[in-house]
Parts: C-alpha cells; structure tokens; sequence
C-alpha cells in the first residue's frame, strides 16, 4: 500500500542515525513518525511529527534515510518552527 510506512526500514535508518550520533538519539526516537503519501521527501512540524512519504522510504537505502533523518532532527533541535513564529 502507498501509505503505508515501512517500519522495519525506518527502525534500521533510526539506529544508524543514532549510531553515527549518539547525542542526537533521544530527539531522532521522539519524533512520530507520520505517513504523508505524496509530500515527495520527509519534514518535521513544530509537534515533532515526521512526516514521510512512504515512496521516498521505500525508494531510498537505509543510509539516505538516515542522513534525511539526521537533517530533519536538526530543525526540531534547533526549533526552527518556533524562531519562525
């Protein structure tokens, strides 16, 4: 199914993540993740929801993911969504 997330992908990309940087591990495992079929690429909102689209999880190695990932948890940890406000 196209909204359908793959969880297991998306475990293996959290650990690696969090493996490469451990001090980033707490905020890649709070994030919730949040299947956005057609969104064309991942985001984070101000909620700390992870928004994918499942075809770019499918699509991608587990070493994209995670370097998406680690790019998203960057704009939760430094709150961009609240300095935009």
């Amino acid at each position: 199914m196209a909204d359908r997330l793959d969880a297991t992908k998306l475990a293996a990309a959290r650990l690696k993540a969090a493996q490469r940087y451990p001090f980033l591990g707490v905020a890649l495992y709070a994030l919730t993740p949040v299947a956005a079929p057609g969104l064309g690429t991942f985001g984070v909102d101000a909620r700390w929801r992870l928004l994918l689209d499942p075809v770019n999880l499918d699509e991608w190695s587990v070493d994209e993911v995670s370097g998406v990932l680690l790019h998203e948890v960057g704009h939760v940890v430094r709150d961009h969504a609240g300095r935009a406000k």
